[in-house]
């Protein structure tokens, strides 16, 4: 009993709260009704009044609706008045009846058994909705945050390395740079002697993207600062610049901006889905090892077309990108050669391919590999890289020219061509074919070494093609 009186007061609270609304609606209804018969009684009272036929008055509301517009119009005599106060009284009706309908359909769409105390339930819900908005807002970085793919987590960072304060860098012109303050941490991809690297949302591009941060100086003595930081600083400038010269290959990420504060430098560029040091990326078979090898090989190739010797080639420089294709990454150690041509005086057959190359890119005859040859003009000391994937000549401080990329690749090729052939279990080893391949790439003697980029591509190593 005390259940249903409290229902009984709720309902009549609730019609209570919600009779000034119905009144307003009823009203306003009426008021509408009330309009519309005025106009029709009063052309009624103007059509009996008139003494004289008038012309066939213009089609707007005034017309009055018992007149038929024809042309008989003229001769026709008005019905008499009282019609005019019969019409009034069943608008009215009819209008009073139209607003009680609707207060009772508005009351029925209520539902009263999930009433809260005190509110309710419609007016309880709008406010708890504006609450959670307003909680939502305050927690969650960024205006694009409802917008984020939902595999990215949805936890409140702080702001992003202080990336709405970083600064662009002077003497380093990117075109049409993204806002560092639209970054978002995802995760942690790998660090080393001079930074780290992690992987973000960018809301404005929709996509991730890496960062590379990297130190301007380290805690060192005084006399080691500076030279730290040319170092860097020196490293910073060729990754740039070969980011900048394979801009439109798709074997080499894209920059999207370089940046600093007081600490250090940043480098947004695409970010590699996974490497092919991780144990997921696996080489199946040789066929596959083959295929990879060969797209290597391909980008080692256009690198060195554009004068540059990356230096420090392995499995951890090479990621596989969201689109397939196979990316090299890693240029702080990197090799330029100057895009001042040498003279053609002093290396006529420099010059010769150089112009066939122009002309015809991707055959292999440039540039040329080795110091020793007296046509190359491109002679360097390797400054860096891992001491696994050197040749002797770098480690050893020799003189050296593109074909220090040789050895890295010969080294890369042989690890997956080991590792295909221990997944397929068919007991298989490498070939004769093979393995002269490999040492050839090893080898910097005159009469083992590859020459030229053609002789690997047309080795019989890669199944008798040019690759």
């Amino acid at each position: 009993m005390f259940t249903l009186v409290l229902h009984i007061a709720s309902c009549v609270s609730y019609l209570a709260s919600q009779a000034d609304s119905i009144r307003c609606r009823a009203l306003l209804a009426s008021r509408r009704a009330v309009e519309d018969i005025l106009l029709v009684a009063a052309g009624a009272f103007k059509a009996a009044t008139k003494s004289k036929p008038s012309l066939t008055p213009p089609p707007t509301r005034t017309l009055p609706i018992w007149l038929p517009p024809t042309k008989t119009i003229v001769t026709q005599r008005a019905p008499p008045s009282y019609i005019g106060v019969v019409l009034l009284c069943v608008f009215m009706l009819l209008a009073v009846s139209i607003a009680v309908i609707k207060a009772r359909s508005l009351a029925r769409n209520t539902n009263l058994s999930n009433e809260l105390p005190g509110h309710a339930c419609v007016l309880h819900i709008n406010e708890e909705y504006e609450n959670i908005a307003n909680a939502c807002h305050n927690a969650l970085p960024g205006p694009y945050v409802f917008n984020d793919p939902p595999h990215v987590p949805r936890r409140r960072h702080a702001e992003f390395w202080g990336s709405r304060s970083w600064k662009h860098v002077d003497h380093i012109q990117i075109l049409h740079p993204l806002d560092p303050g639209k970054l978002r941490f995802v995760k942690a991809l790998g660090s080393g002697a001079f930074g780290d690297v992690v992987q973000v949302w960018s809301s404005q591009c929709r996509v991730h993207l890496a960062v590379k941060r990297v130190r301007k100086t380290q805690p060192a003595s005084s006399n080691q600062i500076a030279l730290f930081s040319k170092i860097v600083w020196d490293g910073l400038l060729l990754e740039v610049e070969a980011h900048i010269r394979m801009n439109e290959d798709l074997a080499v990420p894209s920059m999207y901006g370089v940046f600093h504060d007081d600490q250090y430098f940043y480098l947004i560029m695409d970010c590699g889905i996974k490497s092919f040091d991780d144990e997921e990326v696996q080489i199946h078979s040789r066929k596959v090892a083959l295929a990879c090898g060969q797209e290597l090989f391909r980008s080692v190739h256009a690198l060195h077309e554009r004068g540059i010797v990356h230096c420090d080639l392995k499995p951890a420089n090479l990621l596989l990108a969201p689109q397939g294709q196979m990316l090299i990454i890693d240029y702080g150690v990197t090799h330029l050669f100057d895009h001042e041509l040498p003279t053609d005086i002093d290396f006529p057959k420099w010059h010769e391919l150089y112009e066939k190359t122009l002309a015809q890119p991707g055959t292999g005859d440039f540039p040329l590999l080795w110091p020793e040859d007296n046509n190359n003009p491109h002679k360097m000391c390797v400054r860096g890289g891992t001491p696994d994937f050197m040749s002797p000549a770098a480690l050893a401080g020799k003189a050296c020219s593109f074909g220090a990329d040789l050895f890295a690749l010969g080294t890369i090729i042989h690890e997956w061509l080991e590792e295909g052939l221990e997944r397929e279990g068919d007991g298989e080893e490498l070939t004769e074919v093979e393995v002269e391949f490999i040492q050839k790439m090893w080898s910097t003697e005159p009469s083992v070494r590859f020459e030229s980029w053609r002789e690997i591509f047309d080795h019989p190593f890669w199944g008798g093609g040019t690759g």
